[in-house]
């Protein structure tokens, strides 16, 4: 969430008033919390001690190499998170441009993220009674569909964008705890395979999965808008519309079928990691 968040900053125009506040605020946030949160770290999470030996880069990397699992939810992660990164990147030119409704900004992006941070009891919920993969994947699945409107809207539309803030952010909250849920049990079942404890480097492997994504994310977004030749504070904004609203969708949509249709529920993967090589995408 905080390399989406990090995106959604641009020096540009009307824009920089509103960037103003908005570091603002992330900066008391950062200040405050993430000196609480090293503290619970330090002091209320004990450091579990190895119980399997580190493997040879040449023995573990086969287990890797095979891991068709593993590849599978890295695909459907990758996409997801670029289809997330395009929103973020694009968000401040969609509020001030499509909308011109600067004024809206701050209330839109506390009602994303705060509708992910409340959701995220509902969707831990869902997990437990359907398993992990299709909770991640209808999550997907209704963000995506939520956007499908966003290229029709139009200056002062801000109600009903608002509805896509709230449900696309509840959407959030199982991209927030589901993916690194499932990649701990991918981790474990890797170790019961041979590959001993390295939980760190499946933890290395994802995260470069993200800045890799969000990286592609304002490139493709800025550089496509580029192409068609618009420009900040441009009156017609049809392609920033759908460069905004349509194209996560089709990411959204892959993502999701990549989830659905490639991908074994993880949690018994835990108990039998020989089924980390059935599923091939």
């Amino acid at each position: 969430m905080g390399g989406q968040f990090s995106t959604l900053f641009d020096t540009t125009g009307e824009a920089q008033a509103a960037n103003g506040d908005l570091l603002g605020v992330v900066f008391w946030l950062m200040a405050i919390l993430l000196p609480i949160g090293l503290a619970l770290l330090i002091f209320a999470v004990p450091e579990k001690p190895a119980t399997r030996r580190p493997v040879k880069l040449s023995a573990g990397w086969p287990l890797l190499r095979d891991n068709r699992q593993l590849r599978g939810t890295m695909i459907g992660f990758f996409l997801n998170n670029l289809a997330n990164g395009i929103p973020a990147a694009l968000f401040i030119l969609f509020i001030n441009d499509r909308l011109a409704a600067p004024q809206a900004l701050g209330p839109l992006l506390l009602l994303y993220f705060g509708a992910g941070i409340v959701a995220l009891p509902f969707w831990t919920w869902v997990a437990h009674r359907y398993g992990k993969r299709s909770a991640w994947g209808f999550s997907i699945t209704l963000a995506g569909l939520s956007f499908l409107a966003v290229p029709f809207l139009h200056s002062g539309d801000v109600t009903a964008f608002a509805v896509v803030c709230l449900i696309s952010g509840f959407s959030l909250g199982a991209d927030m705890a589901l993916p690194a849920s499932i990649q701990g049990d991918l981790a474990g079942a890797d170790a019961d395979a041979g590959g001993g404890d390295r939980a760190g480097l499946f933890f290395g492997l994802f995260g470069l999965v993200t800045k890799l994504a969000l990286a592609i994310a304002v490139g493709l977004g800025y550089g496509l808008l580029s192409l068609t030749g618009y420009q900040s504070g441009d009156s017609h904004t049809d392609a920033l519309a759908w460069v905004y609203g349509g194209l996560p969708v089709l990411f959204k949509l892959a993502a999701a079928l990549i989830v659905f249709r490639y991908l074994h529920d993880t949690e018994s993967l835990v108990i039998s990691s020989t089924k980390i090589k059935e599923v091939s995408p």
